[in-house]
C-alpha cells in the first residue's frame, strides 16, 4: 500500500478495481474504488510514481 497520508490517500490493494477521476498531478491520481458503496474518491500514486 502507498497513501500520501491518512486523510487524501485511497487505501487498495491488488485486484481492486480504480476509476482514475483525475489526472492533474503527475505523481498522485485522484480515484475512486468501483463497487464501494462509500464512493469516496481518494489519492492513489500515478504510473510515474512506481516507475
Amino acid at each position: 500500500k502507498a497513501t500520501p497520508c491518512q486523510e487524501a490517500g485511497l487505501p487498495f490493494t491488488r485486484g481492486d478495481i480504480l476509476q482514475v477521476v483525475s489526472q492533474d498531478d503527475p505523481t498522485w491520481w485522484q480515484a475512486k474504488r468501483v463497487g464501494d458503496s462509500n464512493l469516496r474518491a481518494g489519492l492513489i500514486p500515478s504510473r510515474q510514481f512506481q516507475e
